[in-house]
């Protein structure tokens, strides 16, 4: 395993026992789905804010949810940064969760890393990484 998703799970489990202790997580697909979880958790729309992919969290979490998520994903490139090798697995990795093949779009892969398009911009080894990164990806995509 490469140690970008080592330290995903690792954050991952952050996540889990920060959400036991303060927040109300709330995925609802459909409007039954939202309103029977509002319901359920007596709380009303003016209560939530999304946090994107159908989840919802209350307001009063959300500066506590986005210290988290930041960090967690600051502390992951950190640790993986000057690893050229473990800096591609993670792009290729979230090329293909982000599913770039159809998209060829950069934005969901670097906000799932933490990173700005302006910090690709601004650092060149990083952004030849990406590009080899999302030529591997590619590569290894079965069209047919």
């Amino acid at each position: 395993m490469c140690k970008y998703l080592e330290l995903k799970k690792e954050n991952q489990k952050k996540f889990n026992d920060f959400s036991k202790k303060y927040i109300y997580w709330i995925f609802a697909f459909s409007e039954k789905e939202f309103n029977d979880k509002l319901s359920e958790l007596n709380l009303s729309i003016n209560d939530i804010v999304s946090i994107g992919a159908g989840g919802f969290i209350k307001k009063s979490d959300k500066e506590k949810y986005l210290s988290l998520h930041l960090n967690s994903m600051e502390n992951i490139i950190d640790v993986i940064k000057d690893d050229d090798e473990e800096l591609k697995k993670a792009f290729k990795y979230e090329l293909g969760n982000h599913e770039y093949c159809v998209t060829y779009d950069l934005d969901d892969t670097l906000d799932a890393l933490g990173i700005t398009r302006k910090q690709l911009q601004e650092d060149s080894r990083m952004a030849l990484i990406m590009n080899k990164a999302c030529e591997e990806y590619l590569s290894t995509i079965n069209y047919y």
